[in-house]
């Protein structure tokens, strides 16, 4: 065998490791009259899905979305399903947030309007769910602690969130953007009953997603990433701000100057994962504490979300405007896998190492769901 062959042999065998076996699995069925907006997926380690589904309805897209608790078996048909009485809206983007917290419980934020007890209308809600996805306890959000009067009097200002991130003593982090235009940044640390223990504690406006990515230490200190030093007019740093598990700041190192406003991170195994589109596009990998590792130039659109898949990355990526696709990126930043374009609402990585993605599909009967698991990366 020649040396060229003997090398495509080689390229042939790399790719087959990386190009996993789509499982088709079964439909979920939209509400009758609704179409499927934003979902996410809660896989656990003996294979089935819990999923949340907000759907909106048809006839009147600005009304109240309906939000689904369905748990799916192995095979992705529908065990059980139950609304959850949430007076949530579809917003653009991933404004509907959980995550499964140690105990087995879920904690669900869902962002304004929300309707609780009391005349007060606040901002946003968490719900604790149980394992089979009954609330167990809501919790009103308002503004956070730091906000100025310009802001609480605004009509105008929301609260979203780009992740709940689940603390190792059993309490969580939400994190992401707080305000009207000019938004800022926001994360909290809180109970899974909403009591809160410590959240941002500056007002700097930054025009991107706030805070892009959270993680917890052993010890309880939170690690966020934001876009929110400003230099000058449009032109913010990434950094990364470390807080005590008290909520003081303990350092804030620059992971990339004048990153612009698109920037998407993750925290994978060991490692802080970077995409950023300014002033030239990069994928980067840092230590958690912010010590740049390797870097290379990114040509693909920036993407949407970027989720941490072993010692690499999963990511959702815009395909055409209207479609997006799935990418699977090395430990060194390549992309090793992409899926044909789709409408894929939501991914997430099982305990096991799996990729399990939700993709939405729309024929003459209307719009189903189909879970799609992708094996592990061995």
């Amino acid at each position: 065998m020649t040396p060229r062959k003997a090398l495509g042999v080689l390229a042939l065998l790399a790719f087959l490791a990386w190009a996993p076996i789509v499982h088709a699995q079964n439909s979920v069925e939209v509400a009758p009259g609704y179409t499927a907006r934003e979902a996410v997926l809660l896989p656990s380690a003996g294979g089935t899905t819990d999923l949340l589904l907000l759907s909106q309805p048809d006839s009147a897209p600005e009304a109240a979305s309906l939000v689904e608790w369905l748990h799916l078996d192995h095979d992705g048909a529908v065990v059980s399903r139950l609304p959850i009485d949430i007076a949530a809206r579809s917003t653009t983007g991933f404004s509907l947030q959980a995550a499964r917290l140690g105990n087995g419980e879920v904690a669900l934020f869902a962002p304004s309007p929300f309707k609780a007890s009391g005349a007060r209308t606040m901002l946003a809600g968490l719900l604790r769910l149980s394992a089979e996805g009954r609330v167990l306890h809501t919790a009103a959000l308002g503004h956070p602690s730091f906000a100025d009067e310009t802001y609480r009097k605004s009509p105008d200002s929301v609260l979203y969130a780009n992740a709940v991130v689940p603390a190792p003593d059993g309490t969580l982090a939400l994190v992401g953007v707080y305000g009207s235009d000019p938004y800022v940044p926001w994360w909290a640390h809180c109970t899974s009953d909403g009591t809160l223990i410590a959240d941002g504690d500056e007002l700097r406006p930054m025009p991107g997603p706030g805070v892009t990515g959270a993680s917890f230490d052993a010890d309880g200190s939170l690690r966020i990433v934001t876009e929110s030093s400003q230099r000058a007019q449009g032109q913010f740093d990434t950094v990364l701000h470390v807080y005590s598990p008290r909520g003081s700041l303990k350092e804030q190192p620059i992971l990339a100057e004048r990153g612009g406003e698109l920037t998407v991170s993750a925290f994978t195994a060991q490692e802080l994962a970077l995409i950023v589109r300014e002033p030239k596009p990069a994928i980067s990998f840092f230590t958690r504490t912010g010590q740049l590792l390797r870097s290379t130039p990114w040509t693909d659109p920036i993407p949407q979300r970027i989720i941490a898949d072993g010692d690499g990355l999963a990511a959702l990526e815009s395909a055409d405007g209207k479609r997006n696709q799935i990418l699977r990126i090395d430990s060194t930043g390549k992309i090793a896998w992409r899926s044909a374009p789709g409408l894929f609402l939501a991914l997430a990585r099982a305990p096991d190492g799996e990729l399990r993605v939700l993709e939405l599909l729309t024929d003459a009967k209307g719009s189903h769901a189909r879970l799609r698991r992708l094996p592990a990366i061995r």
